[in-house]
């Protein structure tokens, strides 16, 4: 089958579904947010090493169907269920814990354990649903199919 004139293909490249392309879309933004904090900090004469911005390619890797950046992709999650496992438990043992949430520091103890145990919550939900996406055995097979 033919897409075009110059490039002979042995497989139709199949829609991604929402769900994948969404999961892509999320690890783009989340590395361009981690450029734009790299950037800032050189602004500020600070260098920062945040090895966020590789999720712009683990982003486009999955909007390509590739098996390689899955895999990097099923990492990154991976490291992200470890830290907020570690933050998670940090902040129940901490005795000085510090959060900031829109610009004010939180000063009483129990609502800043809160707060911190909350927004580790509602990151952990959403990583478990990008590796549901990226395991579920459909999605599996579009990376298979290359």
């Amino acid at each position: 089958m033919l897409y075009d004139n110059a490039q002979p293909q042995l497989y139709p490249r199949p829609p991604l579904p929402l769900s994948l392309k969404i999961v892509g879309w999320l690890f783009i933004v989340f590395g361009t947010l981690s450029a734009v904090d790299i950037i800032t900090s050189l602004v500020a004469g600070k260098l920062n090493l945040n090895f966020g911005v590789l999720q712009i390619f683990i982003g486009w890797g999955l909007l390509r169907l590739s098996p390689g950046w899955r895999i990097a992709a099923l990492v990154c999650l991976w490291l992200g269920f470890a830290l907020a496992f570690i933050l998670a438990v940090a902040s129940i043992f901490a005795s000085n814990l510090k959060v900031t949430w829109f610009g004010e520091r939180l000063s009483d103890p129990a609502e800043t354990r809160l707060v911190a145990l909350a927004i580790i919550a509602l990151i952990s939900l959403l990583l478990v649903w990008e590796y549901r996406v990226l395991t579920n055995p459909d999605i599996r097979r579009l990376f298979l199919r290359r």
